[in-house]
C-alpha cells in the first residue's frame, strides 16, 4: 500500500487534483499506512499554494490526532 500512496500523491499534486490527494491522505490517516513525511508535505504545501487553507490544516490535525505521527510545517506560501 505505501508504494501505491507514495506514487499516488505526487502525481495527483502535479496533476492539480487536490481533491483526490487530499482524500488519499485521510485514507493514509485512517488506515495508518506509514508514508513518507515528505510527501504528504508536499500535498500539504500544493493545498496551501492553490488557496485551500482549510484542507491544509485538516491534514495537519489529522497528522496529529492520537499522537500524531508526522510533523508537518503549514507553510503560508510555497516560498517558506
Amino acid at each position: 500500500m505505501k508504494v501505491v500512496y507514495s506514487s499516488l500523491l505526487p502525481a495527483m499534486c502535479k496533476a492539480g487534483d487536490l481533491e483526490f490527494a487530499l482524500e488519499l491522505c485521510k485514507d493514509i490517516f485512517t488506515k495508518r499506512i506509514l508514508v513518507d513525511e515528505a510527501i504528504v508535505q508536499e500535498v500539504v504545501d500544493a493545498l496551501v499554494k492553490g488557496s485551500k487553507q482549510k484542507e491544509a490544516e485538516e491534514i495537519v490535525e489529522l497528522a496529529n490526532k492520537d499522537g500524531g505521527y508526522f510533523q508537518f510545517k503549514l507553510r503560508l506560501s510555497s516560498k517558506e
